[in-house]
């Protein structure tokens, strides 16, 4: 999984900068970089975006050796890649194992893992290891294969693959009980050759670590350059790809009218129904501010779980920069699209017409939308992937929505008393029907006696206990990807 939104230059510069040791010259990380770019044949898509399948950007096979170029920077003595040309037709399969031949003549030592290569792909192996049920039944060089099985009865026949012949010939079986015995067979033969009693007296002369096989050490860099690239990356994701950030924007929009005309114009409504309208469209912005949060918190982090992970998992970056970058960017969108739902909702409704009561309004929507910010970080931590973000996301919500919920509480009792204090309705009142504002938040039972200013500190340290978890959560959840 790779970025879609930079280009392949963009993902290999990245990896330099965040995996190379701070000796290393900004200028020599560029060479770096133009060497892998250039060893691994990726020259002319350099500066094509990576994409993905609603945007289209590099094949499937340059998306794999950008991979193998951003490992590569480190100037690896071994690099193991598990079935690089999994999911690639023949021509581009074989291109990359052509680019991992040319790696592998410079002096990085490379061991692949692949399923069924042509026979074209599959000559370009100097050494090959076949397993049967977990067990090495050869290990030599490719072009003593067919000899060595043909010495026990497994004649490859002329213009055959070899690859093929191995695996629908030497290693399928017809039943179970043919099964152990030819593996029996195999394992054996292979324990009374020739090649097994070489690679064992090689393997004994081996003493200790020679250290100039030792690679480069990769480490992480600075938590300063993390969350610069981290920001930066995310930045140009916004800018190359507005389609989301437009979606969050229509979304804000479009619910925000849709609120202020269910309500719309409440001081000309009559008796007990504009006490009703107040209270019942402060809980429904209260319920908007934060299920927008949430929704905006879990696309923005766990839509990136596989890609987060990857890095993660490769040491490009840790969890607090990360978690930082993220934060940093979606707390300014949020106070934006919190500005805009009440600077819509608010005049539409016909709240009180004073700038102080307007912005105590916007100060407790956006508290909220911080704590939906938070709360939809904790879910996207308890979670591997956006789909069971989204579900979890249906669990908290539902009983928000239906009974009230603490949360909307606290944002709904601090707008009541905001709206209400001191308020003449200016309509012909009786019994049941309060004439004012003071009178209304007398009767209603779900009032509480707290001040504003206490309803805004509860959510404020809801907001900080719930960012403390979700960093907890994130490292609960990857305690065992670096091991």
């Amino acid at each position: 999984m790779l970025p879609h939104t930079m280009t392949v230059r963009e993902v290999v510069e990245m990896a330099a900068n965040l995996r190379l040791p701070p000796s290393i010259s900004t200028q020599a990380k560029c060479e770096r970089v133009e060497e892998a770019i250039k060893l691994l044949g990726l020259s002319k898509s350099a500066n094509t975006m990576i994409g993905n399948v609603e945007s289209k950007g590099i094949s499937a096979g340059e998306r794999k050796r950008a991979s193998i170029a951003m490992e590569m920077l480190g100037k690896p003595a071994l690099l193991f890649l598990d079935e690089p040309t999994s999911g690639l037709d023949s021509s581009t399969a074989l291109s990359v194992i052509k680019q991992l031949k040319s790696l592998s003549s410079v002096g990085t030592n490379i061991v692949v893992t692949i399923h069924q290569p042509s026979a074209k792909t599959f000559r370009m192996f100097d050494d090959l290891i076949v397993l049967a049920e977990g067990r090495i039944i050869y290990h030599g060089p490719v072009e003593g294969m067919l000899d060595y099985f043909a010495a026990q009865g497994f004649v490859c026949p002329p213009h055959t693959n070899p690859a093929e012949y191995l695996f629908m010939e030497i290693l399928n079986y017809q039943n179970m009980i043919d099964s152990e015995a030819k593996l029996e067979k195999l394992v054996s033969f292979w324990k009374l050759s020739s090649q097994f009693e070489e690679l064992q007296l090689s393997m004994k002369s081996i003493k200790g670590e020679d250290a100039a096989l030792l690679p480069e050490r990769l480490q992480e860099s600075s938590r300063g350059t993390q969350l610069k690239f981290l920001l930066k990356r995310t930045l140009i994701g916004y800018k190359r790809d507005i389609t989301l950030l437009t979606a969050r924007f229509l979304q804000i929009i479009v619910a925000s009218v849709v609120i202020g005309l269910m309500y719309y114009d409440i001081p000309g409504k009559k008796g007990f129904a504009q006490t009703q309208n107040r209270f019942t469209s402060l809980y429904f912005l209260c319920t908007n501010s934060v299920f927008t949060a949430i929704s905006n918190a879990i696309v923005a982090l766990a839509s990136e779980k596989p890609i987060f992970t990857r890095e993660y998992k490769n040491r490009y970056y840790s969890i607090l920069p990360y978690f930082t970058s993220k934060l940093l960017l979606e707390l300014p969108l949020g106070v934006v699209l919190t500005s805009i739902n009440y600077s819509i909702c608010y005049p539409l409704i016909g709240y009180r017409r004073e700038w102080g009561s307007f912005f105590h309004h916007l100060l407790t929507g956006e508290l909220l939308a911080l704590v939906g910010t938070a709360i939809g970080f904790l879910l996207s931590a308890l979670v591997p992937d956006l789909q069971a973000a989204l579900s979890l996301m249906v669990t908290v919500i539902f009983p928000l929505v239906t009974f009230g919920g603490l949360l909307t509480d606290f944002g709904t009792d601090a707008m009541a008393k905001i709206e209400m204090t001191g308020l003449d309705f200016k309509i012909e009142c009786g019994p049941g029907v309060p004439c004012n504002g003071d009178q209304a938040l007398a009767n209603a039972d779900d009032i509480t006696g707290r001040t504003i200013h206490e309803d805004w500190t509860i959510l404020l340290v809801m907001f900080l206990g719930y960012l403390v978890l979700s960093v907890l959560a994130f490292k609960f959840n990857t305690r065992n990807l670096r091991k």
